[in-house]
């Protein structure tokens, strides 16, 4: 029997972190970005499970939310399958932040092996299925793997 309790946990979490209450969505849908109400979000997207965790940027860090929706151990940006987002709302949909320029992203491959291992793998995996939840994070990385000549898996 499914409780309501675990209806809930399956689609969105919510916590308390440095005084402020955070909800973190599930796979959001329209209404779930209605309940956000904000421009900027931040993001944990797994390419594994095919899962998106969302959240107001304003009221919590990847950081904080990592432990509560139990991926890695400790925070780390450098989790294979793991993409840590930061994104604004373009119309209808939220985009990933061009984190980095592309000239920075460039010499983050020539002399940063372990930054440029996880951005390579990042850039070879194939991130469409967010798209489904209204948020693009193709078109930023498409900027960088042109630049990168790296193609998707």
């Amino acid at each position: 029997m499914i409780r309501a309790v675990d209806i809930y946990e399956a689609y969105k979490t919510a916590f308390t972190v440095r005084g402020n209450y955070c909800t973190v969505f599930v796979n959001p849908n329209q209404d779930d970005f209605k309940e956000i109400n904000s421009e900027n979000l931040r993001a944990l997207a797994c390419d594994r499970k095919k899962v998106i965790y969302v959240w107001d940027a304003n009221l919590a860090i990847h950081g904080d939310v990592m432990p509560k929706v139990n991926i890695g151990g400790s925070f780390s940006h450098f989790i294979r399958g793991i993409f840590l987002s930061e994104l604004s709302k373009s119309g209808n949909k939220y985009i990933q932040n061009l984190t980095y320029s592309v000239e920075s992203m460039k010499d983050m491959f020539l002399f940063e092996p372990g930054s440029s291992e996880y951005w390579k793998d990042v850039l070879e995996r194939d991130w469409t299925w967010t798209r489904k939840y209204n948020i693009d994070l193709d078109s930023t990385f498409n900027i960088y793997r042109k630049a990168l000549s790296i193609r998707p898996r």
